[in-house]
């Protein structure tokens, strides 16, 4: 049987325990991308930048190896795009 009861001390020892080499890592990799707001940055949509990020992102959530997560873009055009993630209810779950 599946234990679907969060475990607030379990997760917060296993954030503990990767917070240096995995959440600061990744968020220093993803803070490396140059980029920029299309107040700063008028190329912002033509100079890959935008995909370079999102690259850096889907690389992390991919080492997650999260089961049944997939993921949808939305872009307007002439507008960034808004990545979400989504993850399908475990077996057993009553809800997301």
């Amino acid at each position: 049987m599946v234990d679907h009861n969060l475990d607030s001390e379990k997760t917060k020892k296993i954030v503990e325990e990767h917070w240096d080499n995995w959440y600061v890592a990744g968020l220093s990799d993803f803070i490396r991308v140059p980029n920029l707001t299309p107040m700063v940055d008028p190329d912002y949509l033509k100079n890959g930048l935008v995909e370079q990020a999102m690259k850096c992102v889907d690389e992390y959530i991919t080492k997650l190896d999260v089961k049944g997560v997939s993921k949808k873009v939305f872009q307007p055009e002439g507008m960034c795009p808004l990545v979400v993630y989504i993850i399908d209810k475990s077996e057993g779950a009553l809800d997301t």
